[in-house]
């Protein structure tokens, strides 16, 4: 398995701040999806939410809770510059350009969000581990992410064409997520679904993933001759589309989890 480079992948995001929104139709399905699981009595929380980007979810947190401390985190300083723009001033919020396995702030949040960010971090188990000891207890996350079967029409494209050529990100199945949240977690959600987009061409299919700057996946681009896109698109169309569009499958996650105390936090 590849492992992320994030260098890359802030490289990449921050590139496609400014054309994010136009391309991120299948980001915004997903916070619009996600937001269903979104609940709170309380008039005021402390809210983190971990990849902000251009604050596509951001304005749904910021509608829901108006009178909460919201601290915004991204590891690309365009996309937080773009929230920024997107939101306006407020006093209750709090813009953070970080790498979220490496923030460690001294207060612990009431609820942490995410749309569309955690497939961009290679160890999971550590995702959560980390994401753990920034909760309260009985804090919650509520996040969406990519499955599985995401790409699958491009991954089996190009293996046929050339074993050389891969799409290389891993994403992760729901029943390996359930597994890897359930050690430190209660999970009070677990959902998916499957969005389906269509494009003219591959050529068409990769500008939108560039366009939303999630194209360091892609590997040995370099590779790619203007005979192979041609040759790619035809095996991709054949199998997965017909002479009008070619379809590309986004397999989507959505989980909410409580904080409750580890067992070897019970024997202290």
């Amino acid at each position: 398995m590849a492992i992320i480079d994030k260098k890359r992948v802030n490289q990449n995001f921050s590139r496609g701040a400014k054309t994010y929104d136009n391309y991120a139709q299948v980001q915004k399905h997903m916070a619009d999806k996600l937001e269903i699981f979104v609940h709170g009595s309380k008039k005021q929380y402390n809210i983190l939410e971990v990849g902000c980007g251009t604050g596509i979810f951001s304005q749904k947190i910021l509608k829901r809770f108006p009178n909460s401390k919201i601290d915004l985190l991204d590891i690309s300083p365009a996309m937080v510059e773009t929230a920024k723009e997107k939101l306006g001033d407020s006093p209750n919020l709090n813009f953070i350009v970080e790498d979220v396995e490496n923030y460690n702030p001294e207060k612990k949040y009431d609820l942490i969000f995410s749309n569309a960010t955690f497939q961009w971090i290679d160890d999971q188990m550590r995702l959560f581990n980390h994401l753990y000891s920034l909760l309260d207890y009985g804090g919650k996350i509520a996040f969406s992410t990519f499955g599985n079967k995401t790409y699958f029409e491009l991954r089996e494209s190009l293996s046929t064409l050339d074993p050389e050529l891969k799409y290389s990100q891993k994403f992760v199945k729901l029943d390996e997520m359930t597994e890897i949240t359930n050690k430190n977690f209660r999970i009070l959600a677990a959902d998916e679904d499957f969005f389906i987009e269509k494009f003219e061409n591959v050529m068409a299919f990769l500008k939108a993933i560039k366009g939303i700057g999630s194209n360091s996946a892609l590997s040995n681009k370099r590779n790619f001759t203007r005979e192979k896109f041609k040759a790619l698109d035809k095996i991709y169309r054949d199998k997965f589309g017909d002479k009008n569009i070619i379809n590309v499958t986004n397999h989507l996650l959505y989980m909410v989890l409580e904080k409750v105390k580890m067992r070897d936090e019970n024997l202290k």
